[in-house]
């Protein structure tokens, strides 16, 4: 159950997207993380789960980036079994950096923490996006495209996919993958911020 004062503060710093509730009202997390029992963290603290000892309810303590002065902000929100087609969807079509943001950044930790592949759907969504908008990309799209860019670590070329048990034709095919994704995304924003 979530404490009562920060149910009450909800109104204002709490998101609802569908079925993704999330904050980053720092009050609101302090309160929520000492009600909550730490079960995992990742290296370097970019992400912890925390369970809800109450009703068993994951939460996710994620760092996004708003844009590039603005960055590891922390956001907390209710881990629920997203899919990545709604993640894309909801990266596209939000007018809310913050939450297109932590949509962007619960993609890269899917990926990494449930071996959730988004990389090609999300490129091929963003560079069709992006064509569609032809000259008339607008501040808030070239915010958009760059803080999903960051936050899902798209343009990272770094192979994300295990290496064990693979031949090295595999290995290689993968690396060319990683490659190739952010190859493509340099392209797309190199010619979004040239319109």
């Amino acid at each position: 159950m979530l404490p009562q004062s920060a149910t009450l503060r909800y109104t204002i710093p709490l998101a609802t997207i569908i079925e993704m509730i999330f904050t980053s009202n720092q009050i609101t997390i302090r309160e929520l993380t000492s009600k909550l029992i730490k079960i995992e963290k990742t290296e370097f603290d970019w992400t912890t789960e925390y369970k809800d000892p109450d009703n068993e309810a994951v939460w996710l303590k994620l760092k996004i980036g708003l844009n590039n002065e603005e960055r590891n902000r922390p956001v907390m929100m209710q881990k629920n079994d997203y899919k990545i087609d709604f993640l894309i969807e909801l990266v596209l079509t939000s007018k809310n950096l913050e939450q297109i943001s932590t949509a962007a950044a619960l993609m890269e930790y899917m990926e990494s923490s449930e071996s959730i592949e988004f990389r090609e759907n999300l490129i091929d969504k963003l560079e069709s996006h992006y064509s569609d908008l032809k000259n008339e990309i607008s501040e808030f799209d070239l915010k958009r495209l760059n803080s999903i860019v960051n936050n899902s670590s798209l343009f990272d070329d770094t192979n994300r996919r295990t290496l064990v048990g693979k031949n090295d034709d595999s290995i290689t095919s993968d690396w060319k993958f990683f490659k190739e994704v952010a190859e493509r995304t340099e392209r797309l924003i190199t010619v979004a911020n040239n319109v």
